[in-house]
C-alpha cells in the first residue's frame, strides 16, 4: 500500500479568504496505524472507529463548517 495524505484545513469565512492548513493525517502505507502530524489532527483519529476507518472517512473529504479535509495533492 502507498503512503496517502490528508490536509486538515481551515474553511473560509470570506470572499476571497484562502483555506489554511492546520495539520496532516498520514497513513504510513507499510501496515503502521495512521498518525496526525499535531495534537488536534491526530485527535480526530480516535473515536468508536478503528484509526483506519477514521483515516478513510477524512481522506474522502470531510467538514463540518470550521475545519475540512482533503487528500494531499488533489
Amino acid at each position: 500500500m502507498a503512503r496517502r495524505e490528508v490536509q486538515v484545513l481551515t474553511v473560509p469565512r470570506r470572499d476571497g479568504e484562502e483555506p489554511m492548513q492546520v495539520g496532516r493525517l498520514i497513513d504510513p502505507g507499510n501496515g503502521a496505524e495512521p498518525f496526525g502530524t499535531d495534537p488536534m489532527s491526530d485527535k480526530m483519529l480516535l473515536g468508536g472507529e478503528s484509526r483506519r476507518a477514521k483515516f478513510d472517512y477524512y481522506y474522502a473529504g470531510w467538514s463540518n463548517g470550521y475545519t475540512q479535509t482533503k487528500p494531499a495533492g488533489r
